[in-house]
């Protein structure tokens, strides 16, 4: 078993350099989607995890940084695969209650995401306001800008991602079209807090508030409320 799963993780994956720290390389995916179906099909299990662990963010930068500032824990081995799942990466992920803007690149889930279960603990609707954000807390709701036509939605955090390192915000369908992102798939955008839950379970105005609707910011601090923990 062991050596069929190392296999797989070869098949899918390049020995690639991990951003940020000189001298790492790490057997890297290129792309979220078709490995997580090449995972499915592997597994024969439809609700497969994410393959987080092919990707430098989140637990694998921790784990990366541990083995720069401690090589004598693989000298002598060649690293394949050392972490996997949500949990795992939550580890080295910098959550940000501050509120500021992120300015950054957007895509979109694709529609087999539909039902499945989001980090944050629901299920992903793609006719909902659902996005994933690696650093903005569960319950943030945000305006979201497209940089390019000045098209905006608002979304609510509570999914962690995008797994693509150049990228801030993965949005439903239903916010891709009203972004009009969906042609290109990705865009890039400034993402504007509206009300950001806080460690002591008090909710801080972001950046995006001051443009906010009275009933945006109502239904902003009911998510933060009802989503977040």
């Amino acid at each position: 078993m062991a050596s069929s799963h190392r296999a797989f993780v070869l098949r899918h994956t390049r020995v690639l350099p991990v951003p940020g720290l000189a001298g790492i390389r790490l057997h890297l995916a290129d792309e979220v989607l078709p490995l997580w179906h090449a995972v499915q099909l592997e597994t024969g299990d439809p609700d497969a995890a994410l393959p987080y662990w092919a990707f430098a963010w989140g637990g694998g930068l921790a784990i990366a940084r541990y083995l720069a500032e401690h090589p004598e824990a693989v000298a002598g081995r060649r690293v394949v695969d050392f972490v996997h799942g949500q949990s795992s990466a939550r580890i080295g992920m910098q959550i940000g209650h501050s509120g500021r803007k992120q300015v950054g690149h957007a895509s979109f889930y694709s529609m087999g995401f539909e039902g499945r279960k989001m980090a944050g603990g629901r299920r992903f609707d793609s006719n909902a306001d659902n996005a994933a954000s690696k650093t903005l807390p569960f319950g943030t709701t945000a305006r979201v800008t497209n940089l390019e036509n000045g098209r905006s939605a608002i979304v609510t955090v509570e999914d962690r991602g995008p797994a693509h390192g150049g990228r801030v915000l993965d949005v439903s369908p239903k916010v891709a079209k009203q972004l009009d992102i969906t042609a290109r798939g990705v865009a890039p955008v400034v993402v504007a807090p509206i009300a950001v839950p806080q460690p002591d379970g008090g909710v801080k105005p972001g950046a995006g508030a001051a443009r906010a609707t009275s009933e945006e910011l109502r239904r902003a601090v009911e998510a933060a409320a009802t989503i977040a923990r």
